[in-house]
């Protein structure tokens, strides 16, 4: 994929990732190292252009705090060009093991234009709200996308339920899916 900078390394390969145009707003910093309650960053608004995965971030608040080789971040509050939410998480790396994820974001309002890359063919108009949990707590060399509470309107569909994308094996698996279409393309059910 020519959007993705994948490098071939001593290792096999690896992937660069980029924020760009980035503007940040930080009321407090803590950055005394080595310091036993780690450091701290209030961020009151972050701009930015991240590459993989294509996101235009915009007035993004958080609390940032790493510590060793862990950092966790609270964002009350991200916007994206057409969407907005929340989330929580913490990244641990280090220890000779992969980098484990445990992020969750919430939705409140998700633009299917601004998530149209995942797949070519996802349409572009539309959206609705999610809850997105992404983490590798079962096998750290892969990476679960698990999407629950969607609520999607496209065209003339809807689309509700949970299902989960995993990347980092042989192909792009997907599974626990529960999800139900009412109506499809404008359909309405008929009967009992």
């Amino acid at each position: 994929r020519k959007d993705h900078e994948v490098v071939r390394a001593r290792e096999g390969f690896t992937q660069n990732y980029r924020w760009t145009k980035a503007y940040i707003a930080v009321s407090h910093a803590r950055l005394a190292d080595p310091d036993s309650i780690g450091r701290l960053f209030l961020v009151d608004t972050l701009h930015t252009v991240e590459t993989v995965p294509t996101f235009n971030w915009r007035n993004v608040s958080a609390t940032v705090r790493v510590l060793g080789e862990s950092v966790w971040v609270k964002a009350p509050h991200w916007d994206l060009p057409a969407s907005t939410g929340h989330a929580e998480g913490k990244i641990v790396w280090g220890s000779d093991l992969p980098v484990r994820y445990a992020i969750r974001i919430w939705g409140d309002t998700v633009s299917l234009n601004d998530v149209s890359w995942v797949y070519p063919t996802l349409p572009r108009t539309g959206g609705g709200s999610m809850v997105l949990d992404i983490k590798n707590e079962k096998n750290l060399q892969r990476l679960d996308y698990a999407i629950t509470k969607m609520d999607v309107r496209t065209v003339k569909s809807r689309l509700f339920g949970d299902m989960t994308f995993e990347t980092g094996g042989p192909v792009l698996a997907v599974h626990d899916v529960k999800l139900r279409a009412d109506p499809v393309d404008g359909m309405k059910r008929t009967g009992t």
